[in-house]
């Protein structure tokens, strides 16, 4: 390739530059990730808000139903109901705030700690189920604020220009509305995604160990190919302040026609921060090298959301520039 063409061809957004832009970027602004910091905090220090006794009212009804008295049903609700109370003992209504896909990362989240190095954190039982709902879903919609509100300062500060909090604050509620048609979106696909898996159970059940493992295997697979245009799809809301809908179909675009660098990128962000996890979570609830775990997450988490959000733009930058040339050269021939 000639020093010509070079210039008329440009290449791709480099994996490299744009990691070490992300990481500059928060470096240059370093604040923010005390948005994930402060979450990891509460999570870890401040008062849980437990729903045990409700779970556990639910299965005793469950078990003294008549209805689900079959021999089936029972032996599956005893080999689960352990399991049940389990996860219900450590699962934390304020553990909402941290919302999917658009949210404040959290090391905290999957750790779920009952102890701290200053001892237990204060918990309270709900034994309502009305309050648990309404107490849920208000958390919830703090949580889609404050992480549209985070994502939105990230994709500012990763412009080439000052970052306006007045403009964040105007832009907020917009954004907010689109992040929950989005979360929307994703519950759906998750969802249809979740059926075929679900029709398959009982095979699972009935079938060897060795089978069952292929096809989850499989089904993974095949989920992640389906699910992978899916990364970039809320980008377009905070970079260019369009519909959820289209920033949606932009950024599927962007990834299925760039999908050799683009699946290198997003298995590079992956591996690194599931890669820092595994680190981080070397240390105990009740150690107080945990504070270094939660910073460290904190701004290598922080760090590869801005690079994506480099990415996104370069990337969109380098497509619209070869479909350009690529008009051109077919009007030419």
């Amino acid at each position: 390739m000639t020093q010509a063409d070079s210039k008329v061809y440009p290449t791709p957004p480099s994996l490299i530059k744009t990691l070490l832009a992300g990481f500059d970027v928060i470096t240059n602004h370093i604040w923010l990730i005390l948005f994930s910091i402060s979450l990891d905090v509460l999570l870890w220090f401040g008062p849980q808000v437990r729903i045990k006794s409700i779970i556990q009212s639910m299965l005793d009804w469950m078990a003294a139903s008549a209805d689900l008295q079959t021999p089936e049903i029972s032996d599956l609700m005893d080999a689960n109901r352990e399991a049940m109370l389990l996860i219900a003992d450590r699962f934390n209504l304020v553990s909402a705030l941290r919302t999917f896909p658009i949210g404040v990362p959290s090391l905290m989240f999957a750790r779920a700690p009952v102890d701290n190095p200053l001892g237990v954190a204060p918990q309270w039982q709900l034994t309502s189920s009305l309050a648990a709902v309404v107490i849920f879903f208000s958390i919830l919609a703090i949580g889609i604020y404050i992480g549209s509100l985070y994502f939105d300062l990230l994709a500012q500060v990763t412009r080439d220009q000052p970052l306006s909090w007045r403009g964040v604050l105007q832009r907020s509620g917009w954004n907010f509305l689109q992040v929950v048609l989005l979360s929307f979106f994703w519950l759906g696909i998750l969802i249809a995604a979740s059926i075929p898996i679900a029709c398959l159970l009982p095979f699972f059940l009935l079938s060897g160990s060795g089978i069952s493992r292929f096809i989850l295997i499989f089904y993974g697979i095949v989920l992640i190919w389906l699910l992978l245009p899916m990364f970039f799809s809320p980008h377009g809301i905070f970079s260019e302040q369009i519909p959820m809908w289209k920033s949606v179909v932009k950024g599927t675009r962007l990834a299925r026609f760039t999908l050799p660098s683009t699946g290198l990128f997003i298995l590079a962000a992956i591996l690194i921060s599931q890669g820092m996890d595994i680190l981080w979570n070397l240390t105990s609830n009740s150690s107080w090298l945990a504070a270094v775990s939660v910073v460290g997450h904190a701004f290598v988490v922080t760090g590869l959301i801005a690079a994506s959000f480099i990415y996104y733009r370069e990337a969109n930058k380098w497509l619209d520039r070869m479909v350009q040339l690529a008009k051109i050269s077919s009007i030419k021939s």
